[in-house]
């Protein structure tokens, strides 16, 4: 039988004989219309059934997708929004006091916790307690010094997000007020300490406004003490150019005698009284103990 035969007599069985004698199913002749007549041809069913469906192909494209682009396929998520914040807090009334009064920023720092706006400001009203208190130490309040603190207190009182309780509070009577170092400290005492340190960098200006006088130079030298005492800070330029400590009496030249405070000397015979520095305790001490010495030598010479 010629290949020929062979090859339609397998058409007719439904195998088709490959090159290598091995057989496959043949196609089912179906009706197709075409021009002119039917042609009867069909896919196998095994062919048909190793072709993956359209469902599939795009089950496998989108599984693709997924796999190079992770960060699409990830669910999207939206950040909570943050809670309004009560524009009476501490942080509020201090941002705002600093927006409208920027020449009024005490401190180097930046001001970032509820803890730190507290601390701020008590440190602003510290600020004009402590201005009041040194304008007014020498008795005399000059035009200078009180212009300056009222440009302070015009300042508060234009901070509206300020509560009024707060801002009744600072008024053009503190100018003729008179305020004891104790008012000052129930601010300062709340301050952190390097904020005191800076404050303490500026008292001697505030002092200075219109000059600076004996009295005035002694407040601050007991406010620089006080800070001392609170943070351990020095403050050194302070001693420059100081006279020395003088216990001696300059009625009867009889040596003053100490209180336990160590900031004041009194004569025992006939109540000369000298206000110390509370710098220079240390200082005033050794020269108690120079004093004491000497008239027991006098003494002894004698």
């Amino acid at each position: 039988m010629g290949f020929g035969m062979r090859f339609l007599d397998s058409l007719v069985k439904g195998t088709v004989n490959t090159i290598g004698g091995a057989s496959r199913p043949a196609a089912t002749p179906t009706a197709t219309p075409v021009a002119g007549g039917t042609m009867s041809y069909s896919v196998p069913s095994q062919m048909a059934s190793s072709q993956p469906s359209l469902e599939e192909k795009q089950k496998a494209m989108l599984a693709k997708y997924r796999k190079d682009h992770p960060a699409a396929s990830a669910p999207a998520t939206t950040a909570p929004a943050a809670p309004k914040e009560d524009p009476y807090s501490p942080r509020q009334i201090g941002e705002r006091f600093l927006a409208q009064c920027p020449e009024y920023k005490l401190t180097d720092k930046d001001v970032h916790s509820e803890e730190e706006m507290d601390q701020y400001i008590n440190y602003v009203f510290g600020y004009v307690a402590l201005c009041n208190y040194l304008i007014h130490v020498d008795g005399e309040v000059t035009q200078e010094e009180a212009d300056e603190v009222a440009r302070i207190i015009g300042c508060l009182r234009r901070t509206k997000e300020i509560p009024t309780k707060y801002r009744q509070s600072f008024s053009n009577a503190m100018i003729s007020s008179v305020m004891t170092f104790d008012d000052v400290r129930k601010y300062l005492d709340k301050t952190d300490s390097s904020s005191l340190i800076y404050l303490g960098t500026r008292a001697q200006d505030i002092a200075a406004i219109s000059g600076m006088t004996d009295k005035e130079q002694m407040a601050v030298d007991s406010f620089l003490y006080y800070i001392e005492q609170k943070t351990g800070h020095r403050f050194d330029h302070v001693y420059k150019e100081k006279a020395p400590v003088n216990l001696t009496c300059p009625t009867c030249a009889s040596i003053l005698k100490l209180d336990k405070t160590l900031s004041m000397a009194k004569c025992p015979y006939c109540g000369f009284t000298r206000i110390l520095d509370a710098n220079r305790i240390e200082e005033t001490q050794k020269e108690l103990a120079r004093e004491e010495a000497l008239q027991k030598d006098k003494k002894e010479d004698t």
